[in-house]
């Protein structure tokens, strides 16, 4: 699915009159969860609990900020959540509750990330976070997001690439954000159980900001 910017600056519009500063990738995300919450819905026939998991990249995070070729995969997660039977999910509502997770996640843990602190500010992390899939009935979700990943800037003696994409991902309920070569669009690439792709992708809410599986011609 790809966003062109005037389709994400009218959902940013849309957002923006409940939530301060939505940045394209918190909207861009929140629709594609909202939809994929109700194709789910629709074709299980219930409203279970859903979580979706957002990686975060702690580098630029903790302080002070671990320097940009620090070694290893300094990320983590942090979760945005929806209950079992509601039914008032928003596109304001999800990126605001991006935006207040994503901060409390800072304050209480990314921020302790230094010193002998480290380890037992991990445990208590995947010690909370574990406590989010009891029960065991949620639909998970999870979103990357590759947005300023310089891609279109690689080269490897051809010149730079027309078109990056992903080969395929095996992992249901998967969500990924990619720049369009342009840099002012966006590219999602998403996996779902067929008879809930078969649901979301007719979805009149996507498709109203959204063109569906574009020929890589009219993506350059």
């Amino acid at each position: 699915f790809v966003f062109d910017a005037s389709k994400i600056a009218a959902l940013k519009a849309i957002v923006g009159d409940k939530v301060k500063k939505p940045t394209r990738v918190e909207v861009v995300t929140a629709l594609i969860y909202k939809c994929a919450i109700f194709a789910s819905r629709s074709t299980s026939g219930s409203a279970k609990p859903t979580l979706l998991l957002l990686p975060v990249n702690m580098r630029k995070r903790t302080e002070p900020p671990l320097p940009e070729n620090t070694m290893g995969n300094e990320a983590s997660l942090f979760a945005v959540s929806t209950m079992e039977g509601e039914s008032d999910i928003e596109l304001h509502g999800l990126v605001g509750q991006m935006k207040e997770t994503m901060a409390r996640f800072c304050n209480s843990y990314v921020r302790k990330f230094r010193g002998e602190e480290w380890l037992s500010t991990i445990k208590e992390f995947w010690k909370e976070l574990s406590k989010l899939f009891i029960g065991g009935n949620q639909v998970v979700y999870i979103s990357s997001s590759w947005c300023r990943f310089p891609f279109y800037e690689a080269d490897f003696g051809w010149g730079k690439p027309i078109w990056v994409t992903v080969a395929r991902c095996a992992i249901s309920g998967a969500i990924l954000l990619m720049d369009t070569r342009s840099g002012n669009g966006v590219e999602v690439f998403v996996t779902l159980e067929e008879q809930d792709m078969a649901v979301f992708e007719r979805d009149a809410e996507l498709l109203e900001f959204a063109s569906s599986n574009p020929s890589a011609l009219d993506l350059i």
